[in-house]
């Protein structure tokens, strides 16, 4: 049914990132789409990044590459990932800029817990929700 999914982990996570995980895995083995992860790295204040050695960007980014590479074996689906993203920025914005540049037709998040912060704010799960190019699928615990 689906072609092309993109999975949306979150590093500090690991019960959503397991719920991911095995849902991709779940998926591949009915139908064999693609899957492409990302993991959405905040951006830093400046007065921080001033602070921090001149190649802990870099090192940053390729260890998010490695740790969702990762996933992908535990989760035995690492012959269906097409790529890995770890872009800096806004979860939902990002997620959804991707998802459009692949072609996703799947977008897979993990529901985190209702605290009356996201009450307030809205989560990144329903913002991808209501701005996704394609369906997205909410796994639960």
């Amino acid at each position: 049914m689906y072609k092309r999914l993109l999975a949306a982990i979150d590093r500090t996570d690991p019960i959503g990132t397991d719920l991911i995980g095995r849902r991709c895995k779940t998926l591949v083995d009915a139908s064999g789409p693609s899957i492409a992860l990302i993991h959405v790295r905040l951006s830093l204040p400046e007065s921080y990044v001033r602070h921090l050695p001149p190649q802990w960007e870099a090192d940053e980014f390729i260890e998010t590459e490695n740790w969702l590479r990762q996933i992908a074996m535990d989760h035995g689906f690492a012959a269906h990932l097409s790529d890995v993203f770890p872009p800096t920025g806004n979860v939902a914005s990002e997620v959804t800029q991707i998802a459009t540049n692949i072609g996703a037709d799947l977008i897979i998040v993990a529901a985190q817990r209702a605290t009356i912060g996201r009450r307030i704010l809205g989560s990144n799960a329903h913002a991808i929700m209501r701005d996704a190019p394609c369906d997205v699928l909410i796994v639960r615990d």
